[in-house]
């Protein structure tokens, strides 16, 4: 059966998976246009769900005032030195677990 005629066989599964969609999209794209809107429109009511004017200066600001280059650079260090020991410990296990013999082998083989 064709993968889209077998989602339609069900749509309410497909109705609450789009909705369980937006939940979850929605604070991203928020995120997003609150970063593109300037700092006096921010607070403003009623809501907008887009920018009147798109602006980059919070991006810019970012930079300026705080040491936000210097934060990036240890997350990176922090993310690298991670994934590097979790490679290096499952590495060392894959090993250990196709080499040797135990009880319960043949099962994870």
């Amino acid at each position: 059966m064709n993968p889209i005629m077998r989602w339609l066989r069900f749509p309410g599964k497909l109705f609450f998976l789009g909705i369980v969609l937006i939940i979850m999209v929605f604070p991203l794209y928020w995120i997003f246009i609150t970063s593109l809107k300037p700092s006096k429109e921010i607070f403003k009511l009623p809501l907008q769900y887009w920018p009147s004017t798109i602006s980059f200066e919070n991006y810019i600001n970012i930079f300026k005032i705080s040491n936000f280059h210097i934060y990036i650079f240890n997350n990176l260090i922090v993310s690298l030195a991670s994934a590097f020991t979790v490679l290096l410990i499952t590495t060392l296990s894959a090993y250990v677990l196709a080499r040797h013999k135990f009880k319960g082998g043949p099962q994870i083989r």
